[in-house]
């Protein structure tokens, strides 16, 4: 009876360090709480081979000025931008190539790889607004398979490629467009039983609109914050309160997140905007991710937003020099 509690202590020893291995080591980072562009450099400055980013436009001119010492240091900057944002970037004077996507739809996907041994991955891309005055968040994820996976996907993307979706863990990575991944949004959404909670830059999808205020009419606790741009440019922004509790913020706060939370243990968050061009002509890159510990950070992001969309909001640290309703009438253009 000894032997069989130490070999049973052992085998659960293992089964602990094997749990510990498999967890990923990622970091939640939020625009409304962290020195995002701050971590950023300080990951550009770890880079000793290459660095890849897709970015619908970049003009941050801190991660710029990073990359164009990296280039100069013989390190290899590979960056794809959509050719709509070409002119801001151009401004920023880059030193490395700069591919230009100029297909019909949006190259939308935000990711930045460093060495093949970190991602960075969210909702915000890498300029002025979307580092500093704009809400957005981003995961950061060290030496995992979901580095491999999003290195394939930004690969295949400056390379004008597709990947198939693909799922490590908890978590299923979308590359855009597809019918299938969009199937999947819906699919969780039609399975909650509690509660929804979303935060949108762009919403025009009507199916999933539809779907929202079905569930909240079963008894679902639905919330979201939706940004101003809808009033604009959104053909379903009148029908988003009916049925719905939706927050509009002051004109001073961009929400430029594009995530779903459902019944606290699901997230569903990238760079699609709740959109059908996202799913159906965009290049985007969207993860559905398992996991309560993560829905608690995004849960608190989003109490933060629904909290201070009730009053004016100034962010006082916010730099960009493009005008915010001059941005949204370019950026409508492909939603």
């Amino acid at each position: 009876m000894k032997i069989n509690r130490i070999v049973a202590l052992k085998l659960l020893v293992s089964a602990l360090l094997f749990v510990a291995v498999a967890v990923p080591a990622v970091s939640f980072l939020s625009t409304m709480e962290h020195d995002v562009a701050g971590e950023i450099l300080k990951l550009l400055d770890t880079a000793q081979g290459y660095v890849w980013m897709t970015s619908y436009s970049l003009d941050h001119q801190g991660v710029v000025g990073r990359l164009n010492g990296l280039f100069l240091a013989g390190i290899e900057v590979k960056v794809m931008i959509d050719s709509a944002s070409s002119a801001r970037t151009i401004l920023s004077k880059p030193l490395f190539e700069v591919t230009v996507d100029s297909s019909s739809g949006l190259m939308h996907a935000k990711l930045l790889i460093i060495d093949g041994r970190t991602a960075v991955f969210g909702t915000g891309n890498f300029t002025q607004s979307g580092l500093l005055g704009d809400s957005n968040t981003f995961l950061v994820f060290n030496g995992c398979d979901h580095v491999q996976i999003l290195q394939e996907f930004v690969q295949a993307i400056l390379e004008g490629g597709s990947v198939a979706s693909k799922k490590t863990g908890n978590t299923t990575y979308v590359m855009t467009p597809s019918e299938s991944g969009r199937q999947m949004l819906l699919e969780n959404v039609l399975g909650a039983r509690k509660e929804i909670r979303f935060l949108s830059y762009a919403f025009t999808d009507t199916e999933l609109l539809a779907l929202l205020k079905y569930k909240s009419a079963t008894g679902v606790s639905v919330r979201g914050v939706v940004d101003r741009w809808n009033e604009d440019y959104s053909p379903v922004a009148q029908y988003l309160q009916t049925g719905l509790q939706v927050r509009f913020p002051s004109d001073n706060l961009r929400i430029h997140d594009k995530t779903i939370v459902i019944d606290r243990k699901i997230v569903i968050t990238g760079s699609a905007n709740h959109s059908f061009n996202a799913w159906q002509k965009n290049r985007e890159v969207v993860a559905i991710i398992e996991s309560a510990e993560l829905a608690e950070k995004y849960l608190a992001h989003f109490s933060y937003l629904w909290e201070v969309a009730d009053y004016d909001y100034t962010n006082g640290a916010c730099t960009d020099q493009y005008d915010s309703r001059r941005f949204r009438e370019e950026y409508s253009k492909g939603m």
